[in-house]
């Protein structure tokens, strides 16, 4: 799939509801984000590399110890996954 192929918003949520109740994504709310440039890593909601042009957030899931990663994609500029569809903040 291209790196910036659009999802719908519904796909988007239904996978972070998914995702959330299996356990690979937190339901509380972290005590610390992190934002930069893109690495390449994979994106843990939409799995699609997050590119250097976009911004990549690391979020710290203390209960799993483990860092969570999300994109945002400047041209749309909103929510998370904005490459891919939006799920808004």
């Amino acid at each position: 799939m291209p790196e910036d192929s659009v999802l719908p918003e519904r796909e988007l949520r239904a996978r972070l509801i998914r995702r959330m109740e299996d356990g690979r994504l937190p339901v509380a709310l972290p005590t610390r984000i992190n934002a930069g440039y893109g690495s390449g890593a994979q994106c843990d909601l939409c799995d699609q590399p997050i590119a250097a042009h976009q911004v990549e957030y690391e979020i710290n899931d203390a209960r799993a110890a483990k860092v969570i990663e999300l994109r945002q994609n400047p041209p749309r500029g909103r929510g998370v996954c904005s490459g891919t569809g939006a799920v808004s903040p």
